[in-house]
C-alpha cells in the first residue's frame, strides 16, 4: 500500500443534492473513514476541469454516478475504454468526465493510470435522498477499490 503523499488517487464525483449522483462522494467518504492512511480521497462535486490541476502523471481510481441502461457496475480500466462507452453516455456533469479526460491527454495533463467505476442510474433529480437500492452498492465498490488496490500497488 501507499501512503498519503503516494501518487495513488481515489476520486468520488458527484452532487449529494441530486439523489443517487451522490454514489461517488459517498463511497470515498466511506473509504478515506476506513482507509485514509493508503490513498489520497478527494471529492469533486462542481467543475471537473479541476481534475486537470489534480491528476497529472499520478495514478488514478473515479468513482461516479453514469446515466445508463446498463446493470450492476461499469468498469473501465484503460482510456480507451472509457472514450468508446461515453460515446452512448448522457452526461449529468455540464462537462462530462470522458470529456475532461480527453482534454488532460491532449493537453499532456492526464494521469498515468485510470481505474473508473461507473455505478448506473436514471434518479439525479433534486433532492438529498440516494435511494436504498444504489447506498446498499457502497461496500461493494469499496471492495473492487481494495481488490483492485492490491492487486496493482
Amino acid at each position: 500500500m501507499t501512503d498519503n503523499n503516494s501518487e495513488l488517487l481515489l476520486i468520488g464525483i458527484g452532487n449529494t443534492m441530486r439523489q443517487d449522483d451522490a454514489i461517488g462522494i459517498e463511497v470515498v467518504r466511506n473509504y478515506k473513514s476506513q482507509y485514509s492512511d493508503f490513498v489520497k480521497v478527494l471529492e469533486i462535486k462542481d467543475d471537473l476541469t479541476r481534475l486537470l490541476t489534480i491528476w497529472n502523471d499520478k495514478d488514478v481510481i473515479v468513482v461516479d454516478a453514469v446515466e445508463s441502461d446498463e446493470k450492476g457496475f461499469i468498469e473501465f480500466y484503460n482510456f480507451e475504454e472509457i472514450y468508446n462507452f461515453s460515446q452512448s453516455l448522457r452526461n449529468a456533469h455540464s462537462i462530462g468526465f470522458e470529456q475532461v479526460l480527453k482534454l488532460a491527454i491532449e493537453l499532456h495533463q492526464g494521469p498515468k493510470s485510470i481505474y473508473f467505476i461507473g455505478i448506473p442510474s436514471k434518479f439525479y433529480a433534486l433532492g438529498d435522498q440516494m435511494r436504498g437500492s444504489t447506498k446498499e452498492k457502497i461496500p461493494e465498490i469499496i471492495n473492487k477499490i481494495d481488490g483492485y488496490i492490491s492487486k496493482n500497488f
